[in-house]
């Protein structure tokens, strides 16, 4: 929900550019040299980098702590949120607009918050990139046509639908409230959030929530061997 509110707050104050959407950032970083726009392509390819780096960021962190430490990512992503907040607050702090530097550290912590659910060092949870969930929510749909008793499937399906949440209670609030107000309101969500996985993890053994993928959310393993879960849920281009 989170990542749904801060594309929506991106999108509609700033010129156009997407926090959360590297598909659509990467297209516009080719088309617009064609299309007469060439700051917008610069802007877009910019985007993606700070993504990456936010990205590595985060995954060298857990990696060098722990794999028990994923809440480092909520910690990235609040970090990198923060910043924006303060430089837009110091360049803009009446213009109702975002600037690209706000949104750039937006997309840095984006790109963090996107590795806090990992299995293997790899994402299993993708935060706020949702063409993945989709694909697998259509397959798990698929398999529940031909037969299967299996309903993950309808993990994948809240998920999308949080983001789905997320960014229209983005858009109204765009509607009444400026660019810097709720990049400051999706800061402060962040910072609780933060706080609380601190406190989760400092409070002794839990689910590692880097462990954790949207079959083990539902209890799919509760009857079905990890062995055939993970054949089911692998990457399409890895079958």
């Amino acid at each position: 929900m989170l990542a749904g509110f801060v594309g929506a707050a991106a999108f509609t104050h700033s010129t156009g550019f997407f926090a959360t959407a590297m598909s659509g950032n990467a297209q516009r970083g080719i088309l617009g040299w064609f299309t007469g726009a060439p700051s917008m392509a610069a802007g877009a390819l910019a985007i993606t980098v700070m993504f990456l780096l936010g990205v590595i960021t985060s995954s060298v962190l857990q990696h060098r702590r722990s794999a028990r430490d994923a809440h480092i990512a909520m910690a990235v992503n609040t970090a990198g949120l923060i910043i924006a907040s303060v430089i837009d607050l110091w360049l803009s702090p009446h213009n109702r607009v975002l600037g690209l530097l706000p949104v750039l550290f937006a997309a840095f912590g984006l790109g963090a918050l996107n590795t806090a659910f990992s299995k293997n060092g790899e994402v299993s949870i993708p935060i706020s990139y949702v063409t993945g969930s989709v694909v697998k929510l259509g397959q798990g749909i698929a398999r529940h046509l031909h037969g299967s008793s299996r309903i993950e499937w309808a993990g994948y399906a809240i998920q999308y639908g949080f983001f789905l949440t997320g960014a229209t209670i983005g858009g109204l609030a765009s509607l009444a409230v400026s660019g810097s107000r709720m990049l400051y309101i999706a800061t402060a969500g962040s910072v609780l959030v933060a706080l609380y996985h601190y406190m989760s993890a400092s409070n002794g053994p839990s689910t590692n929530p880097a462990q954790v993928t949207v079959p083990t959310l539902l209890g799919a393993d509760r009857d079905h061997s990890k062995d055939e879960l993970a054949s089911n849920f692998s990457d399409p281009d890895q079958r």
